[in-house]
Formats: C-alpha cells, sequence, structure tokens
C-alpha cells in the first residue's frame, strides 16, 4: 500500500483532549471519549462531522497529550463554539472518557497520506507502520519532526477505514 503527498487543508476541530501515562489504559477510553463529545455537541447544537485521532506531540514517548476529536464544518464560527464549552463550565475529569473539552485549528500543511482498511481487531498501528516505513525508504521525504500533527481521519465514519495524515518535509529542505 502505498502513499501521496498531499496539502491538507485547515481544519477547525473539537477536541477532548485527554494525557496518555499508559498505553494500556488509554485504549479503553477511546468509545467513551467520543461519546463524550457527541453528546456535547448534540446538547450545545454544534455540528460535527468525521471522526479523528489527532496526535499533537510525539506518540512514542509518554506521557503525551493525545486529542480525541471531530471536525467541525468549514464555516463554523469557532468563538461561538469555544463561547459554549466555556458556559457549560466543564472541567477536565478523571471519570473514563472524560478530558479537556476545547477547539484546535490544524493548519494547512503538506503530509504523506495513506488510506488503511484496518481489519476490525484494533490494529491501527499497522497503518502508522506501513506510512513511516514507506517514508523510511522514500528518496524525497521524510516526517517533519518540528510539526507534530499526525491524524487519523475516519471520513465516512465507516467501521475499519481510516486515512493517515503525517506532516512531511522533502529531505533536501
Amino acid at each position: 500500500m502505498s502513499y501521496s503527498v498531499v496539502e491538507a487543508p485547515e481544519r477547525h476541530i473539537l477536541v477532548n483532549e485527554v494525557l496518555v501515562k499508559n498505553y494500556d489504559v488509554w485504549f479503553s477510553h477511546h468509545k467513551a471519549s467520543y461519546a463524550y463529545l457527541q453528546n456535547f455537541a448534540k446538547e450545545a447544537d454544534i455540528p460535527i462531522k468525521s471522526e479523528m485521532r489527532v496526535y499533537p506531540e510525539d506518540p512514542t514517548k509518554l506521557p503525551f497529550r493525545f486529542w480525541h476529536a471531530y471536525s467541525l464544518p468549514d464555516d463554523m464560527d469557532i468563538n461561538s463554539v469555544e463561547s459554549k464549552i466555556a458556559a457549560a463550565g466543564l472541567k477536565p475529569s478523571n471519570e473514563e472518557g472524560k478530558g479537556q473539552l476545547k477547539t484546535a485549528t490544524l493548519r494547512k500543511t503538506r503530509c504523506a497520506h495513506l488510506v488503511h482498511d484496518d481489519d476490525g481487531n484494533g490494529r491501527i498501528k499497522a497503518g502508522w507502520d506501513k506510512l513511516f516505513g514507506a517514508l523510511e525508504a522514500s528518496n524525497e521525504w521524510t516526517p517533519d519532526t518540528r510539526n507534530y500533527g499526525y491524524t487519523i481521519c475516519n471520513p465516512s465514519n465507516a467501521d475499519h477505514r481510516y486515512e493517515f495524515y503525517l506532516p512531511v518535509i522533502a529531505k533536501n529542505d
């Protein structure tokens, strides 16, 4: 499976940020975290689009911040969303699936893009392994380690189809 290099557009997202201190516990919170985001968006009348997983920091070094997220419509008033979060008075919690709600903007950037069909056994790591392996073998592109913005999108909210985006730079940059 090969990757392509694309210009990922600027995207606004609704985020439930968690601090990952232990890989084993982290995975058990995914469904609860997305349910928490969906419930908040529904109650606050915020339209959400596709599910995303965003790594704003290097995920190979514990602890790191992780964003369960949903993309927002391109024309969404971000100030309105932030006001709704503030009005709800939500605070970070230790309850399963609850982190810190906020908005974020993923800036437009050049990314390696890979579509990966997961086998349903939670092997998303295989998609990352394919993408990093392909970049390691590439003569042209390398991960942009100054810009951790690894993203997994599930644009159709299909059960086992994901799109991976990894910021890259030309090897001669």
